[in-house]
C-alpha cells in the first residue's frame, strides 16, 4: 500500500511538473489540418521543395516553415493565401550572399574587429534586402546591417527589429 501511495504521489508530481513547463513559441503553431488547403497549395506552388513543413499563425499571416541544407525558411502569406514574404535564415555563412554585399560588408567598418552571428535574406513584395548581424571582438552590443542586394548599405542599428511584411525600413 505504501509503495502504491509513493508511486501515485511520484506520478502525480512528475504530471504537474510537466504541465507547468511552457514554450510560448508555440503558442502560434497550428496543425497542418487546420491550413487551409488554398495557403498549402501556394506554398507547393512557390516552394515545391518544401517538405517537413510546420506552420504558425499570426492575426494576419499564415507563416511556413522548413528547411533545406544549410537553410531555414520562413514563407508569409496574407489574406487570400497570397505570398507577401519570405525569410532565409543563413546561418553565419556570408557565401550564401551576392558577392557584391560581401565586399561592401568587408570594406566597411564592421568587415574587421566583428564576428558575423547571423545572414538573412528577405525577400519580400516591395523589396530584397540582406540583415547581417555582427558583434565586436571585443564585446559590446551586436549591430544589425541592412543591405540591398546591389550592396549599398540600407539600414544600421544596433536595435533587434523583427521584420515582417508589414515592417519599415
Amino acid at each position: 500500500m505504501k509503495t502504491r501511495f509513493l508511486f501515485f504521489a511520484l506520478a502525480l508530481a512528475t504530471m504537474v511538473g510537466f504541465s507547468s513547463c511552457s514554450n510560448d513559441d508555440d503558442d502560434k503553431d497550428v496543425n497542418r489540418n487546420d491550413v487551409p488547403e488554398a495557403y498549402q497549395d501556394a506554398l507547393k506552388a512557390k516552394y515545391p521543395e518544401a517538405v517537413n513543413v510546420k506552420w504558425e499563425k499570426t492575426p494576419k499571416y499564415y507563416i511556413a516553415e522548413f528547411q533545406k541544407p544549410q537553410e531555414e525558411y520562413d514563407v508569409w502569406f496574407g489574406p487570400e493565401a497570397q505570398w507577401a514574404m519570405t525569410e532565409v535564415d543563413y546561418g553565419h555563412n556570408l557565401f550564401f550572399i551576392p558577392a557584391v554585399v560581401n565586399e561592401a560588408l568587408a570594406k566597411g567598418p564592421y568587415g574587421t574587429n566583428h564576428t558575423i552571428e547571423d545572414v538573412s535574406m528577405f525577400e519580400r513584395t516591395d523589396r530584397t534586402f540582406y540583415l547581417i548581424e555582427v558583434e565586436p571582438m571585443s564585446g559590446g552590443a551586436d549591430t544589425y546591417l541592412y543591405y540591398a542586394p546591389d550592396g549599398t548599405l540600407i539600414k544600421t542599428t544596433t536595435q533587434d527589429i523583427t521584420i515582417t511584411p508589414d515592417t519599415q525600413l
